[in-house]
């Protein structure tokens, strides 16, 4: 009984990976241009460093 169990277990698992695997490949089939939509975009990043900058500022002025 209790191989019965662990058996039954193992292929439920399997069973389970395979939906998720299916899953994912369908997603794939409905949304296939993802990706693609975005890869000409200009890269829009800029580093901030406002707050660290009024801290330095603010600290300065204490010290003179």
């Amino acid at each position: 009984m209790t191989t019965f169990k662990k058996m039954f277990r193992i292929i439920l698992l399997a069973f389970i990976i395979v939906l998720a695997a299916a899953g994912a490949g369908m997603a794939g089939a409905f949304f296939p241009n993802l990706r693609e939509r975005y890869m000409n975009k200009a890269i829009t990043i800029e580093q901030v460093d406002k707050k660290r900058e009024e801290k330095e500022e603010k600290e300065e002025e204490y010290k003179n």
